[in-house]
């Protein structure tokens, strides 16, 4: 929370869909501060930098996807305590195991229902 001080959580949303990017961030902020980000490799570089308190992460992206952010995440001592939330499309056993096998915190799946969203955040925080 180093750039936006103490008043609300940082709720770093990422997706590679504009579409998805701008519908979660426009749920999460009314309650939350929220920072985007389109790309696996700038969610990593915006989590490094700002330290949100909760990442809303697309699984399947292409380059780098979420599975993969996630666990970088997780695995730097920075940005370890970050909670996670994985958003996928697969409702399948492999894919919530998958996503708790890299360090997810929770799990959501697409499409997003609001207030399921908000409840787990808030579940989280």
């Amino acid at each position: 929370m180093a750039l936006f001080g103490k008043s609300k959580p940082v709720i770093l949303v990422v997706d590679d869909s504009p579409t998805v990017l701008e519908m979660n961030a426009s749920i999460l902020k009314i309650h939350y501060r929220v920072v985007k980000a389109s790309s696996g490799k700038e969610a990593i570089e915006k989590a490094m930098k700002i330290k949100p308190d909760l990442i809303v992460l697309d699984a399947m992206m292409p380059e780098l996807d979420g599975w993969e952010v996630c666990k970088i995440i997780k695995e730097n001592s920075s940005t370890r305590k970050t909670k996670v939330i994985m958003c996928t499309g697969a409702s399948k056993g492999k894919e919530v195991e998958k996503a708790f096998s890299m360090g997810a915190d929770s799990y959501i799946i697409k499409p997003v229902v609001p207030n399921k969203l908000l409840e787990k955040i808030e579940s989280l925080l």
